[in-house]
C-alpha cells in the first residue's frame, strides 16, 4: 500500500504525495475563471491523463467553468499549460478518459449533455440535447439529461456510466449499439432533495461503480442493472467515531475520490480518508489543517494508474 501523507495546499496549488515527508508543491494556478461564475463548481473534476505508455509521466487535467480553457499540469515537472477548446463549457463537471482512444469525456451540468475532447482539443457532442433537459432514454442524439454529473468508463471502454443528480438516475451509454439506458435509481430522493455526485470511479474487481454524494457525504456502490448500496451514510461522521448515522456538519464535504491499488481515497477541505469499500470502514489517513478556513473550498484527488503517486488539487 502507498503511504499517503497530508500536505499544504492553497489558492489552486497542486501537491503530490508518495511517501511520508515527500509531499511537494507541483504548480500554482491563481487566475480565476471569467465572471459570472456558476454557483457550483468553478471548474470540472480533475483527472490523470497520459498516452498509456508511461503511467507516471502524465498530466493533471481540468476545465474551467464559463470558458474554453483546458488546464494541463505536468505531473512530474509541475509545468502548467492552457489550451483553447473549440467549444465553450458552461459548467463542466465529471471527467473520464476513454481507456482505448484516450479521448476525454466531460459532462456539462448546465448544458445537459456529455461531450468529448480530442487530442487536438476539438469538442464534439456525445449524447444529450444541448440546453434541453430531461430523462429520456434512446439514441445518443435523442436522449436527454437533467443534471449530468460524475461519469466513469467500464474497463473495455464500450460503456460510459453517467449519474444524473437531479433525477437520481444512473444512465448507461452503450457505444456498441449507441443507446442510452437508465440502469439504476438511487433511492434517496425522499430523504435528500438533490444529489451532488461530483466523482465516481469504476471498481474492476467487483464490476461496480463507486460514487460519492458531495453534499451529504454518502458513499454508494452501484451494481449496474442490479442494485445501489449505501456503503457509508456519512463519511465525515464515521471518521469521528459514531457509526455514520449522524447529521452532516455542513463543512466537510467530500469532493475528492480516486481508487488506487484497491484502496479508495477521499478528501474534504482539510482531511484525507482511506476507505475499505468492502467492510464499510472509513479511516482518517491524514489531516490537512492548512488547506482552507472556508467550507466552500474543494479539494480534489487524482491518482496515477501505477498507484505510486496521489495528487491533491484545491480550487481556492
Amino acid at each position: 500500500m502507498m503511504n499517503t501523507v497530508s500536505g499544504k495546499t492553497n489558492c489552486s496549488d497542486f501537491y503530490s504525495f508518495s511517501t511520508p515527508s515527500s509531499s511537494r508543491l507541483l504548480s500554482n494556478f491563481s487566475s480565476q475563471p471569467s465572471s459570472p461564475l456558476p454557483a457550483f463548481p468553478y471548474r470540472s473534476q480533475s483527472i490523470y491523463y497520459n498516452n498509456g505508455d508511461d503511467d507516471d509521466r502524465g498530466y493533471i487535467v481540468f476545465i474551467l467553468s464559463n470558458s474554453q480553457k483546458l488546464i494541463k499540469i505536468d505531473a512530474f515537472s509541475g509545468n502548467l499549460s492552457e489550451h483553447v477548446l473549440s467549444s465553450y463549457f458552461t459548467s463542466p463537471w465529471g471527467m473520464a478518459v476513454h481507456p482505448l482512444t484516450r479521448e476525454i469525456y466531460v459532462t456539462d451540468h448546465a448544458a445537459y449533455c456529455i461531450l468529448k475532447i480530442s487530442a487536438s482539443f476539438h469538442v464534439e457532442l456525445v449524447s444529450g440535447v444541448v440546453s434541453v433537459g430531461g430523462s429520456l432514454d434512446g439514441s445518443l442524439t435523442s436522449s436527454t439529461f437533467t443534471s449530468p454529473g460524475a461519469i466513469t468508463f467500464s474497463p473495455e471502454g464500450d460503456l460510459l456510466y453517467v449519474i444524473d443528480d437531479a433525477t437520481f438516475k444512473v444512465r448507461e451509454i452503450n457505444f456498441i449499439d449507441n443507446i442510452v439506458r437508465t440502469i439504476n435509481v438511487i433511492d434517496d430522493e425522499v430523504v435528500y432533495p438533490s444529489l451532488r455526485v461530483f466523482s465516481a470511479v469504476y471498481d474492476s474487481s467487483s464490476r461496480s461503480i463507486i460514487a460519492v454524494d458531495s453534499v451529504f457525504n454518502r458513499l454508494y456502490r452501484i451494481m449496474p442493472n442490479v442494485s445501489v448500496e449505501t456503503i457509508i451514510a456519512n463519511i465525515d461522521v464515521v471518521a469521528n467515531g459514531d457509526g455514520g448515522n449522524g447529521i452532516d456538519d455542513g463543512v466537510h464535504h467530500i469532493f475528492g475520490l480516486t481508487l488506487m491499488n484497491d484502496i479508495l481515497y477521499l478528501s474534504d477541505r482539510d482531511t484525507l480518508y482511506m476507505v475499505d469499500i468492502y467492510s464499510g470502514m472509513s479511516i482518517v489517513s491524514g489531516t490537512l489543517p492548512s488547506l482552507s478556513s472556508t467550507s466552500s473550498s474543494r479539494l480534489h484527488l487524482v491518482g496515477c494508474p501505477s498507484g505510486r503517486f496521489l495528487y491533491s488539487v484545491s480550487d481556492e
